[in-house]
């Protein structure tokens, strides 16, 4: 059949705008204060791993060895067979070279480097760049606690879209995506049936990868099956409040005792694309926990 669709969707992404062709975890490979991004190719390596092998995906490469930008995301069955390579996606990942702070001469000179300043002085975490849509999100969303089943079920089931993708890709069919999708209600989207599978398959204002939206309708169903609904289920695993926000990006974790327990829960209860790191990324996003970095205006 070909590639799948979605690489398409990313490379007419990355041709509007190049600086946002690239995001992990919400913080990723993307340009930060128009210095090249600091990130831990670990990190990284770790959360393509983990996407791959929910989505049965057959690695390339020692993904071990931090060179994570190499590793092919060959997903089989579904709409392409497989995915792509990341240099594939809007042009080439690999002529990025990952720069990290060793000449730092202390934690607050690498903490800078992960902050953008804009125009006005305002300081936000570096991996929003300088993309309006995405300083939003920044802002208004990312870290601010999100309850309720039916938002709580958009959120994990668009971190489980974003799998192998960049975050700005969801952001901007985001809107597409609850219409598609039946504005997330976790009861309309678990009496999905084959022929919606096939309407959605047909959307290009969504990522048409068929396990993914098949996941998608199988978590839905998956939820309804939780006695106390899904929000309170999922918020049983917030840590304990962090009494100090993080210094550098470095600092955050890309997985944590709390989002590797709740990953192996839902999996056990029939959930798809919930490994430990997109987890972790989910309760970044829903404000489980706080990760603006010191200096971040939102970090208060």
């Amino acid at each position: 059949v070909g590639r799948c669709v979605a690489v398409e969707d990313l490379r007419n992404d990355a041709r509007r705008d190049p600086a946002a062709k690239a995001h992990r975890g919400h913080f990723g490979l993307g340009a930060i204060g128009g210095r090249k991004p600091i990130v831990g190719d670990t990190e990284l390596g770790q959360r393509l791993l983990d996407d791959n092998r929910e989505a049965g995906a057959r690695p390339h490469g020692d993904h071990r060895r931090g060179d994570a930008t190499r590793q092919l995301l060959e997903i089989e069955g579904g709409v392409g067979g497989h995915e792509t390579t990341l240099d594939e996606v809007g042009g080439s990942v690999l002529d990025r070279q990952l720069e990290h702070p060793a000449d730092a001469t202390d934690r607050q000179n690498r903490a800078m480097h992960d902050l953008t300043i804009d125009d006005t002085g305002i300081a936000r975490c570096g991996w929003c760049g300088d993309d309006p849509l995405y300083q939003a999100y920044h802002d208004d969303e990312w870290g601010r606690e999100k309850k309720g089943d039916d938002a709580v079920f958009e959120l994990l089931s668009l971190e489980g879209f974003q799998a192998g993708l960049s975050w700005i890709t969801i952001l901007r069919k985001r809107k597409n995506f609850r219409a598609a999708f039946a504005g997330f209600s976790i009861e309309r989207v678990a009496a999905f049936a084959e022929r919606d599978v096939e309407r959605l398959l047909g959307d290009a204002g969504i990522i048409r990868h068929r396990g993914k939206i098949e996941a998608t309708i199988g978590n839905a169903a998956a939820a309804l099956s939780l006695p106390g609904g899904l929000s309170d289920f999922i918020w049983e695993f917030a840590p304990s409040h962090r009494e100090a926000h993080p210094v550098a990006m470095q600092d955050l974790p890309a997985t944590t005792p709390e989002s590797t327990a709740l990953s192996k829960e839902l999996k056990r209860r029939g959930f798809r694309f919930v490994g430990p790191t997109t987890v972790y990324a989910f309760m970044q996003s829903a404000g489980m926990v706080d990760d603006h970095i010191v200096g971040c205006h939102v970090a208060h």
